[in-house]
Parts: C-alpha cells; sequence; structure tokens
C-alpha cells in the first residue's frame, strides 16, 4: 500500500506540470497544486466540470492517449490516461514554439 501511495504522491502533488483527475462525466475530482493556475486560467474549481471543448477532445481520444490543445495564444498537450475506478488522469503539458515541450 505504501508504493501505492508513494506513487500516487509522485503522479500527482510532487508533479511540477498540472495534473487533474476527472470523474466519468467530466467533473474535476482532483487538481495539484500547478494545476489550480490551469483552472484559474479556464474559469473553473474543483467540482466543475471540464470545458466543454476540452471534454470534447479527451472523448475524441477514446478516453485515453493525448491531444494538443490552445488556449489563448498558449498550446498544450494533454496526456489522458483512464484509471481502475473509472476515473480519468490528466497531465497536461505546456508546449513552447517548435513543438518543444516545457516541463518544470
Amino acid at each position: 500500500m505504501k508504493k501505492t501511495t508513494n506513487l500516487n504522491s509522485l503522479l500527482t502533488e510532487k508533479n511540477p506540470n498540472p495534473v487533474c483527475i476527472i470523474s466519468d462525466y467530466g467533473r474535476i475530482i482532483y487538481v495539484n497544486l500547478p494545476g489550480m493556475n490551469l483552472l484559474e486560467h479556464l474559469h473553473v474549481n474543483i467540482n466543475d466540470r471540464v470545458p466543454q471543448d476540452i471534454w470534447k477532445e479527451v472523448a475524441a481520444t477514446h478516453y485515453e492517449g493525448m491531444f494538443t490543445l490552445k488556449l489563448g495564444d498558449t498550446k498544450y498537450q494533454w496526456n489522458v490516461k483512464k484509471l481502475s475506478n473509472g476515473f480519468y488522469f490528466m497531465q497536461v503539458t505546456h508546449i513552447l514554439e517548435d513543438n518543444l515541450m516545457f516541463a518544470r
């Protein structure tokens, strides 16, 4: 159990990139600290639904995979992974010019 807890911590709280856990119907369940800035940019809060344009892209990946979406002037890569409990893990990475990714 401790190894699972440590892995979850590495994937979420200790991850320098925005990480979200989303319910199977698009409600934001969890966001790490870097993800709070993303939520503010999206004008949503924890327990709100993911904005429709993002949820549409998640559905297009068949709820597992990657997609790129531009928000304002900033381009992001969204990595979606379906979890065994029906939730989705999403990590967001800022893409710099020439498709170079910026990971903190």
